[in-house]
């Protein structure tokens, strides 16, 4: 999940995005953000269990901003601000700087259709 986001922020930064490659960036950095908060959700809950109190409690202190980030995403995204969640990215963006990244990031689309995916009624 870590290496999807962080190639898809490269990409972004780094490359000539179009208007809809940025608009499903930003629809899979929505999804990716959402999975990753219930994944340390679902982490921290398993050491709480194990007793590890303060390793969990760190766990979810380092990594409550993908709850917000994903809060504003949506609001951004909600009221079709692209540019207000294009700016959100960049901020967002820092976290993954040390992230490694796979080899052939260009060619690395896992966010082609996020948007029209997102868009779609539930």
């Amino acid at each position: 999940m870590l290496q999807s986001l962080a190639s898809a922020f490269y990409f972004f930064r780094h490359e000539e995005t179009s208007k809809a490659q940025q608009k499903d960036i930003c629809a899979f950095a929505l999804f990716a953000l959402k999975a990753l908060a219930a994944s340390i959700d679902q982490t921290a809950k398993a050491w709480e269990n194990r007793d590890y109190w303060i390793k969990a409690d760190r766990l979810r202190s380092d990594w409550e901003w993908t709850t917000r980030a994903y809060n504003e995403l949506l609001s951004a995204l909600q009221t079709n601000d692209i540019s207000s969640a294009l700016n959100l990215l960049e901020g967002i963006s820092i976290h993954f700087e040390s992230v490694t990244l796979p080899r052939n990031v260009s060619s690395r689309n896992l966010w082609k259709g996020a948007w029209e995916k997102w868009k779609k009624p539930q």
